[in-house]
């Protein structure tokens, strides 16, 4: 890899690097709106989420007595 190839590569990682961290902070900045607005949904969401993980993660088979 040419050294120009290289040093366009490190740039374009390094603007998407920025580009992800402004996503980040507009998501966490909503986030925190809504949570503010409604911690009851937020409260529903998180044991949604629970559960879906839960089963994802440790729903494996029945056992049978």
């Amino acid at each position: 890899m040419e050294t120009q190839d290289l040093d366009e590569t490190v740039e374009m990682f390094q603007q998407g690097m920025e580009l992800g961290k402004v996503w980040a902070k507009k998501a966490s900045d909503g986030l925190t709106v809504w949570a503010e607005k409604n911690p009851e949904q937020v409260v529903l969401a998180g044991l949604a989420v629970g559960f879906v993980l839960g089963k994802l993660l440790f729903g494996g088979k029945r056992r049978e007595a």
